[in-house]
């Protein structure tokens, strides 16, 4: 898939999340086409208006009757917008409102199914990326996604809807100047495009560096005790101010291509502008144009300068969120590494025992096995330790019996039943697991016993906390409350 291929892509399925509130999008549409309609009317009455000033002009030799006639077609004009205020501020309130649910509405079902498929993918994708790149996707990058959906429906999907009203003001007015402003612009399009390409990809580079920066960070302050013990203070100082010299370098590529595509657009607008103004007076000349309509041709052009400009830098900022928006797609995209059969029953508890048969495990395609072999029998109702060295696989050993990974050959079994048959989710319902690093949520005691039973009584709370030998000690904590 080629670059300019994949962007459209991800547009298209970003875009394509919002179908669900098309009626929303479609109103946004329809608020921006009339508020475009009313601008461009606006600007026609431009010509009317320089008519009635030239007429007003002649006032001092005017009769009370003329006079009176010049101020009625005033009072005339001026009721004639009067009644367009209202829909020109609901249409102005409406394309940017609906624009801004629909990439907020279609953002929290993203954020929602992105949450439920990671709590889902498998153990070994969590274990294989680093925190700080997990905590950028679920955090910048999922912002990143919902500022590109916002420019999707706002500027880059609406702003040319505006522009097709004001060019078809100008055609009105005047074919030949339409054309010498499109004769104009399509040379600045063409130069922007390839500018816009690498924005896309400078942005790639600078959201990697950000990455980078953002784990060198978050294994600072996480190691903050080994590097004070250590005295490597200064090093890891050192590394961080290296790792934001990347950044900071990535960031100002990234600068310079916007500021290009800025430097071309303004250059744009001035050729217009004076190419316009040329073209205006040899019209003008040659009585091909009026002054009113010369003046309304100039205030549609001041206008669509201002779309264009804004559609430009939209588009700018689209192409910088894309990145994130294919990392949070990729992540969407990768299938668990645990499939569950279609319909699989609830695993029930082992009743006679667990099992492993020749087993192997390696953590990826291109490792060493970590397991080599391994058969074991556990009787339900018996202790059994696994005793050896650091590094050598018990803990790995123990993550496949509820099922975290999948061995690579050989199975595991409980009663004699691969538990590859069963829903995953209802097989850690019969483990009980206790880490070597403690984890407790940010809420109560009393919620943190309860989190594997989220309808436990205060009955089992308390028998929970006395098996594990903690009810002496949490007595004395005030957020514990026991049974009775």
């Amino acid at each position: 898939m080629d670059t300019q291929t994949g962007e459209l892509a991800v547009v298209k399925r970003v875009l394509a999340r919002g179908w669900r509130y098309r009626w929303i999008i479609i109103a946004a549409i329809l608020c921006t086409a009339a508020l475009g309609g009313l601008l461009g009317w606006l600007f026609l009455q431009i010509q009317p208006l320089v008519e009635l000033l030239g007429r007003a002009e002649k006032a001092a030799g005017m009769s009370a009757e003329e006079r009176a006639r010049i101020v009625a077609d005033f009072t005339s004009l001026g009721l004639a917008f009067l009644p367009w205020v209202v829909p020109a501020a609901a249409a102005a309130f409406g394309a940017w409102w609906f624009g801004q649910l629909a990439a907020n509405l279609t953002m929290r079902d993203l954020r929602n199914e992105v949450l439920g498929h990671l709590v889902r993918t498998d153990l070994a994708y969590h274990q294989q990326l680093a925190r700080g790149e997990m905590l950028t996707r679920l955090t910048t990058d999922l912002l990143n996604t919902l500022r590109l959906q916002q420019l999707a429906y706002g500027k880059v999907l609406l702003k040319p809807l505006e522009a097709v009203g004001l060019t078809v003001a100008l055609l009105w007015i005047s074919p030949i100047l339409a054309g010498i402003v499109g004769v104009v612009l399509l040379p600045a399009l063409l130069i922007l495009w390839p500018l816009l390409q690498r924005t896309r990809r400078r942005s790639l580079q600078a959201r990697d560096s950000m990455e980078r920066n953002f784990g060198v960070l978050e294994q600072i302050t996480a190691g903050i005790k080994v590097i004070k013990a250590m005295g490597s203070a200064e090093r890891e100082v050192e590394r961080y101010a290296g790792s934001n010299a990347e950044l900071v370098k990535a960031n100002m590529k990234l600068a310079k291509t916007r500021a290009q595509s800025d430097a071309v657009t303004n250059a744009a607008i001035f050729a217009l502008a004076g190419i316009g103004l040329m073209a205006c007076g040899l019209l003008f000349d040659r009585s091909l144009i009026k002054p009113g309509a010369l003046l309304s041709f100039l205030g549609i052009m001041g206008r669509l300068i201002n779309v264009v400009r804004d559609a430009q830098r939209g588009w700018g900022d689209l192409q910088e969120q894309i990145p994130s928006a294919q990392r949070v797609f990729q992540l969407l995209d990768r299938p668990s590494a645990l499939p569950e059969p279609a319909g699989a029953p609830d695993c029930p508890a082992p009743r006679t025992g667990i099992s492993l048969h020749g087993v192997h495990f390696r953590y990826a395609a291109d490792a060493a096995d970590v397991l080599r072999g391994i058969d074991l029998e556990i009787p339900v109702g018996r202790t059994v330790a696994l005793v050896g060295a650091s590094g050598g696989g018990k803990s790995t050993l123990i993550d496949l019996i509820p099922r975290f990974h999948d061995p690579t050959a050989g199975s595991v079994r409980w009663d004699g039943v691969d538990i590859r048959g069963y829903r995953i989710g209802s097989i850690a319902g019969h483990v009980a697991i206790v880490g070597q690093e403690p984890f407790l949520f940010d809420d109560t005691v009393l919620a943190n016993i309860a989190y594997g039973r989220p309808g436990a009584t205060s009955a089992d709370i308390e028998a929970a906390a006395r098996r594990a030998n903690l009810l002496q000690t949490l007595e004395n904590t005030p957020a514990f409350v026991h049974a009775g």
